[in-house]
């Protein structure tokens, strides 16, 4: 769980001034743009290596958008089209007010970006999703001025 802190002598002031219902909207936009953030950093993948990489019988390896292929002694490839393409699968979905949630809808993507990845996947270069929301968290105090600024 993420958890946000806010100046609270800063807020005091913001809500003597404006009408909370305006600062709970202006803050509800704003951590809607910081899940859009955490979306975008979190859609590159890695950069390819030789796990990525065909090569000679007995060789296995993984192709992206099609998923494991191996050579086989006849020199032909086989395969299996397993892939989701999990880089097209993300989403911030609006749970209620104040809560928003960055998902991707790929089955797979727990082991891959989410908090049960698998180690290899780590080493690979997959960034949790949490752990990218936790370097974005900064964001959230100039989206919401820029917000209520609006």
């Amino acid at each position: 769980m993420l958890e946000l802190q806010v100046d609270e002598e800063s807020l005091r002031r913001t809500l003597e001034t404006l009408d909370p219902s305006t600062v709970l909207a202006a803050a509800d936009r704003a951590l809607e743009k910081l899940g859009n953030e955490v979306k975008i950093a979190s859609i590159p993948y890695p950069p390819e290596a030789a796990w990525n990489q065909p090569g000679a019988y007995p060789h296995r390896w993984y192709q992206r958008h099609f998923g494991p292929r191996w050579a086989r002694v006849d020199g032909s490839i086989g395969g299996r089209d397993t892939s989701e393409r999990m880089q097209k699968q993300w989403l911030v979905e609006r749970r209620r007010p104040l809560e928003v949630a960055v998902v991707n809808k790929a089955s797979y993507a727990c082991w891959v970006v989410g908090d049960e990845q698998a180690s290899f996947h780590a080493e690979r270069g997959w960034r949790k999703t949490s752990d990218i929301a936790r370097e974005k968290l900064d964001m959230y105090q100039s989206l919401l001025e820029q917000e209520l600024r609006r």
